[in-house]
């Protein structure tokens, strides 16, 4: 017998239950990932609880537990997802700017369609494991790290310009190059995103070992993305999965994806509470100070690493 679905009361009732647990006081400062991963822990611990609490008159007593617990989840990646959003639309915003438009579009049109590509994005956000790949994407942008970096990179002339702008002739205002990045950012979750490719569902990830069949996996992605959200340059698709890629292994790498994949780690690991005690090492200057000495175990490019140390020690962050 099929069961009905939740009611609008059942879904009002679940998201106060669910919202008690997002908005808990110590998790406040946490990221979307762990306030996620701390929650589905309570569920995982409190499951008996849980269960006589919905059975109460006043909570579910009509639904079965599998019927609870798939509302329950259902209601908190809809909560994660919304407290992701924000973040999408301040990066989507800057697409307003037509300088910035052009510059991505250098070597092919850089026209999506809003609404359709942040569909295709949020479609992405409803799967946990990439959910949990796209958060310190937006986290990046949303903490900063490229407003912060880009320009300072940008002023020194070294590894990091010429790598990224003279290497990939990148002609426009320098002052567009932090959106510039977090707008390529947005293509690194597509590298685990499921691809049809000689009627045989697989992704970049999995041809990443393969070159011949990465290249075609990124003409593939290019095509579905120009199906569904409207024409993106392949070489912007390619700097974005790529930065997914160890440096160490791909010699080739642009410098674009070099960058984007040490600023997201960066941000993987970004506490914002975390204050520095008197005499100890700042935040990123001890993040960078570690990564450049693991670089070859993480796959970041070392030169980047250095540079992004000295100006983390220099500027006091």
């Amino acid at each position: 017998m099929t069961q009905a679905a939740p009611s609008i009361e059942h879904k009002r009732k679940m998201q106060e239950v669910v919202d008690r647990l997002w908005d808990n006081p110590n998790l406040q400062s946490a990221s979307i990932i762990r306030r996620e991963s701390q929650i589905l822990g309570f569920l995982k611990e409190n499951h008996a609880s849980l269960q006589a609490l919905f059975k109460k008159p006043e909570y579910f007593p009509e639904m079965n537990w599998n019927q609870a617990i798939g509302l329950f989840l259902t209601v908190l990646t809809e909560t994660a997802t919304s407290a992701m959003e924000p973040a999408l639309d301040a990066i989507l915003d800057r697409l307003d700017d037509s300088a910035l438009i052009q510059a991505l579009g250098q070597d092919q049109p850089f026209s999506p369609d809003r609404s359709r590509f942040k569909e295709l994005i949020l479609s992405q956000f409803r799967n946990k494991s990439l959910r949990d790949v796209w958060v310190p994407v937006l986290d990046a942008h949303r903490y900063g790290f490229y407003d912060r970096y880009v320009p300072e990179l940008i002023a020194r002339h070294k590894v990091i310009y010429f790598e990224t702008v003279r290497r990939e002739r990148l002609d426009c205002d320098s002052a567009l190059l932090p959106a510039y990045f977090a707008c390529i950012s947005l293509f690194r979750p597509f590298f685990y995103l499921t691809i049809e490719r000689n009627n045989q569902p697989t992704t970049l990830q999995k041809l990443s070992r393969d070159p011949k069949g990465f290249e075609s996996g990124i003409r593939i992605l290019y095509q579905m993305i120009l199906d569904e959200a409207g024409s993106v340059p392949e070489k912007i698709i390619k700097a974005g999965v790529e930065s997914r890629l160890d440096a160490q292994d791909f010699p080739d790498l642009s410098g674009a994806g070099r960058l984007i994949s040490i600023i997201v780690s960066r941000a993987a690991d970004y506490d914002p509470t975390i204050k520095t005690d008197r005499g100890a090492e700042t935040p990123d200057k001890s993040w960078f100070n570690i990564s450049r000495r693991n670089a070859r175990i993480y796959g970041y490019d070392s030169r980047f690493l250095d540079e992004l140390y000295q100006i983390a020690g220099e500027e006091g962050w």
